[in-house]
């Protein structure tokens, strides 16, 4: 009996570890995007439990095309609760990230970092809170950002938006502004940075990733020690010249010494005082 009931322990926790991740069901079309375009979408319907992971992935593609083809993914009203990991293990091409009207609380620059050519992210209608500065390291591409309606209230400090496109943080609890254009996101920036101070946990994370303070100290302290030795070394250079010109000069005055004393020997003159009265003639 006992190995009857180990046997189903056993056989309900594989069930559940199977379970406890996310399967995607998806039909497969082509959907247009706001900025971008269209694009071949996997309309998914998510079913969850648990883990965050997608560990499968459902659904009958057009003709002629693949998981590879697949630039889209699009989660909708289904009260997920997170931003699903590992999609670019399914779709490694995507560009535009769709979980509108949802209840994900938290996006992070490691969960967008696998989609380097992301141009579209909608997050509009969710329950996110914070947003780190780093958010959207690395996405150049980003032409479409959308947090409309979540509960914004903290962003790190001097978030790197796209520098071009649309943004939109309208209906959030410290901003509620969209913005279409080049100024209009600068302006956009100003307003996050007066109106979405960072939380004590960002400030100190901006804080750790900075050079550390004494190391840096360090780092210019022996800057100047390297500067230091360099100068000795040009002034020992430079002592070793001045010591070749006053030996050069030495050699020189007594070489005058000498000629001087020749040209008095011979003419019995003084050649001072011959210079002086102009009277000093050399046939």
């Amino acid at each position: 009996m006992s190995y009857l009931i180990l046997f189903g322990i056993l056989l309900f926790a594989n069930i559940w570890k199977t379970s406890s991740a996310v399967t995607l069901d998806c039909t497969f079309a082509d959907v247009t995007h706001t900025l971008i375009g269209s694009r071949y979408a996997c309309i998914a319907r998510a079913l969850f439990d648990g883990s965050d992971i997608i560990r499968a992935v459902y659904g009958s593609h057009q003709s002629g095309r693949g998981d590879e083809n697949v630039h889209s993914l699009r989660i909708e009203s289904q009260n997920l609760p997170f931003f699903p990991r590992d999609i670019e293990s399914f779709f490694p091409n995507i560009t535009a990230l769709h979980f509108f009207i949802n209840s994900i609380t938290d996006v992070n620059k490691e969960h967008l970092i696998p989609f380097p050519n992301l141009e579209y992210l909608h997050l509009g209608t969710n329950s996110i809170s914070t947003l780190d500065s780093n958010l959207f390291f690395g996405l150049t591409s980003m032409r479409y950002a959308n947090f409309y309606s979540n509960d914004i209230k903290h962003i790190g400090h001097n978030i790197n938006l796209p520098s071009t496109g649309t943004i939109d943080f309208r209906l959030n609890s410290c901003i509620n502004t969209a913005a279409t254009t080049d100024e209009q996101i600068i302006m956009l920036k100003l307003d996050l940075l007066r109106n979405c101070p960072p939380t004590i946990s960002q400030i100190e994370d901006t804080l750790e990733s900075r050079p550390n303070l004494l190391t840096n100290v360090n780092f210019e302290v022996q800057g100047l020690v390297n500067r230091t030795d360099n100068m000795g070394v040009e002034v020992r250079n430079l002592t070793k010249v001045v010591t070749a010109l006053r030996y050069k000069n030495a050699q020189l005055e007594t070489r005058v010494a000498l000629l001087e004393a020749l040209i008095e020997n011979k003419l019995n003159i003084k050649v001072e005082e011959a210079i002086d009265n102009k009277s000093l003639h050399l046939d």
